[in-house]
């Protein structure tokens, strides 16, 4: 397994599509503010009541403070920082994916933090402060949000990784293509697995280095939403395998087989 690598330009095309209008959200939520969603009926408003949710978002803030080091481009190791963190606060009051007010505040985080809306979409997020109301606009509107002279999407976030295998198998193919048919510029990507499942931190939906480009069968037949443990499990943003481990390869009769020196060494066969 090779370590996949964040691309700093990358990263910063994401930024510029939600960092202002996340952070935004968050510290209005952490000041007791209520939250409303555009053209929708949607209101959050536990925070204006409820000490115990806004606490909920001063530490989610804690962790986009700046863009720097927020979790959304953050490395595997702050990442795992917030998800023991919140764990935590979650636990320590008592809170239940079943009743409010935690059930309300996931479902306003999977709102924010929308998987589908950066992997389907293409809508990047705005925030008006003077309403508090979140807003969605087309990833055209927003300049800097492009990759490679490329809008910001999840098929330019497979590219920028430039990974050919799946991470977790190593045997099937990651792709990202883009083709043309009747004029229309169509794509076709690999699956992206949540290393933390969105379904139990809908905060790190869009978290870059929570989402993994994997084979079909690693993500929807094995792993699906089950959570690994970073202690037990490797994590293709912090692990690699190519620098200790290696094959040897000795064929019982070359004359059937392959000449050993057609093996090219970057192959990493001794």
């Amino acid at each position: 397994m090779y370590r996949l690598k964040l691309d700093n330009e990358a990263a910063q095309a994401h930024l510029h599509c939600y960092y202002d209008a996340t952070h935004g959200v968050l510290n209005a939520l952490a000041n007791g503010d209520e939250i409303k969603v555009w053209h929708s009926s949607y209101k959050f408003s536990l925070a204006k009541t409820n000490g115990c949710v806004r606490g909920l978002f001063k530490l989610l803030l804690k962790y986009a403070s700046c863009q720097e080091d927020c979790f959304l481009t953050a490395p595997p190791e702050r990442i795992k920082e917030l998800v023991e963190e919140y764990r935590r606060y979650v636990a320590a009051h008592r809170w239940s994916e079943s009743k409010t007010p935690y059930k309300e505040c996931l479902e306003l985080l999977a709102t924010l933090y929308s998987y589908e809306r950066f992997s389907k979409s293409n809508k990047a997020l705005t925030f008006d402060v003077s309403k508090n109301v979140l807003k969605t606009l087309d990833i055209s509107e927003v300049k800097e949000a492009r990759y490679k002279g490329e809008e910001w999407s999840a098929l330019c976030f497979i590219k920028s990784l430039n990974v050919k295998y799946c991470p977790y198998c190593n045997a099937e193919s990651v792709y990202a293509i883009d083709f043309k048919g009747d004029d229309v510029v169509k794509s076709a990507r690999s699956a992206l697995d949540h290393y933390f499942p969105k379904s139990e931190y809908p905060f790190l939906g869009i978290s870059l280095c929570n989402l993994v480009p994997c084979c079909t069968r690693c993500n929807t037949n094995i792993k699906r939403d089950r959570e690994l443990n970073p202690v037990q499990h490797l994590n293709p943003y912090s692990d690699s395998l190519h620098d200790v481990v290696r094959f040897v390869c000795k064929p019982l009769d070359i004359s059937v087989a392959f000449v050993p020196e057609d093996v090219n060494a970057e192959d990493g066969f001794v």
